[in-house]
């Protein structure tokens, strides 16, 4: 009874500790069926940042640009989504190696204006899907 009543209590401190994040696999799940918006660079041209999914309302995006709403968006969302946010490798907004980088929400670029030099997206963790994606308002002049 002892060794029961112990075991249970292991697995449910494990399960409190449990947090859903993002791993390797699931952005190259994500990767292999992302569709860019028009005018974006290549893939590989991009430092691509995804944080772990949580539910957000409209207003809680962590985009400095966002359609008003995402086509399909329901509010209040009950499911969780990924936000990332792709800025180009070397461009303007930083001196990023052009990979996949899985970050907090607060690391996201933080990009004003950019045009396709700065791509967010809505990803479906689920299903792999990005529900939106598009460039940020306005272009970079250097």
């Amino acid at each position: 009874m002892i060794r029961t009543f112990g075991l249970l209590m292991v697995v449910l401190n494990l399960a409190s500790c449990a947090t859903p994040g993002l791993s390797r696999h699931d952005v190259s799940r994500f990767e292999k069926g992302i569709r860019l918006p028009v005018g974006a660079y290549p893939l590989d041209a991009y430092a691509r940042f995804y944080s772990p999914p949580r539910i957000h309302s409209l207003d809680e995006l962590p985009f400095t640009t966002i359609l008003d709403p995402p086509p399909g968006w329901p509010e209040p969302r009950g499911e969780p989504v990924v936000a990332a946010v792709f800025v180009r490798a070397g461009g303007p907004f930083g001196p990023y190696p052009a990979k996949a980088h899985i970050v907090h929400e607060a690391q996201l670029p933080y990009a004003v204006h950019g045009g396709c030099e700065v791509i967010n997206l809505i990803i479906d963790p689920v299903t792999g899907v990005a529900l939106e994606s598009w460039c940020n308002v306005g272009y970079y002049l250097p």
